[in-house]
């Protein structure tokens, strides 16, 4: 499992509220509630409020974010978009907190 795999071997430290100015994250793995975005070396676990759920389940939907100002941050509007279907919409949801995890 992609979701396990990218875990492996790290560690948790305390969630912050917005992931780091500019970033470039990427959603690479999703289960259930939780996304998990990576950050060069760094990957941020972010638990939404449901509704983004169907982005682990399929490689033609992606995640379209809407950040204003300070970027990428817990309270951010995402949209579950289906590629392969000129943009539908499959879903939404609310981002959470964001927790880093990296190698003890």
């Amino acid at each position: 499992m992609r979701f396990d795999a990218e875990l492996a071997g790290l560690a948790p430290g305390r969630p912050q509220h917005c992931l780091p100015p500019r970033s470039t994250a990427n959603v690479v793995a999703a289960r259930g509630n939780t996304l998990l975005f990576r950050e060069g070396r760094m990957v941020y676990a972010n638990e939404t409020n449901g509704g983004c759920s169907a982005l682990g389940d399929d490689p033609h939907l992606t995640l379209v974010t809407e950040s204003f100002g300070t970027g990428l941050c817990s309270g951010s509007f995402t949209k579950v978009v289906d590629l392969q279907s000129q943009g539908m919409i499959r879903g939404a949801c609310v981002l959470g907190e964001f927790t880093p995890y990296r190698r003890p």
